[in-house]
């Protein structure tokens, strides 16, 4: 038996590996282990998978994993998520902090194409995911954030939250929809 080494990751990479499966019709499977046990306690073998992410205000944003007709929620607060990434399949771990339990989610074959879609997120997403940028703009004039925010975006980085220096209000949520 061979252990394998998951990678740490966020929340931001992992939607974008499960949004991968679904766009190329990769099935994926689930052990959901609970720490005091060795045999799973929910198994779940080659479904389709859809993904949901559900911002929450103060009690925190979900991920919602949907296997066939079982949801699974993870808040962002109380859970790690890590990933691996080999040349046919994508592998999943999502933990509760606490160590109570583990959700294990591999997918089935996945084409060189789709392995080359999840991959590319980890070179050109994972810098700004799940992060927010600090407005400095010394200036109180609108045009001039505007062309800052502007440059930001030409850069192309993705800006989740963008906040006033010091903790003022919401100025923008951007997103961005690879074509």
């Amino acid at each position: 038996m061979q252990t394998i080494k998951m990678i740490d990751s966020n929340a931001g990479e992992i939607f974008h590996l499960f949004e991968v499966m679904k766009k190329f019709g990769v099935t994926c499977s689930l052990e959901f282990n609970l720490e005091k046990w060795v045999d799973p306690f929910i198994g779940i073998s080659k479904v389709d998978v859809d993904v949901e992410y559900l911002e929450g205000g103060e009690e925190g944003d979900t991920l919602v994993v949907k296997m066939g007709e079982a949801d699974f929620s993870f808040s962002l607060r109380d859970h790690t998520f890590s990933k691996l990434i080999s040349e046919c399949q994508i592998f999943i771990a999502i933990s509760e902090k606490d160590g109570s339990y583990t959700a294990w989610f591999n997918s089935g074959f996945a084409s060189p194409k789709a392995i080359a879609e999840a991959n590319n997120y980890a070179e050109y997403g994972a810098e700004f995911d799940d992060k927010e940028i600090e407005l400095n703009v010394m200036s109180d004039d609108f045009e001039d954030n505007l062309r800052f925010l502007n440059r930001l975006l030409e850069e192309g980085r993705v800006i989740k939250k963008a906040s006033v220096k010091g903790g003022g209000e919401q100025l923008l949520t951007v997103g961005f929809i690879a074509g």
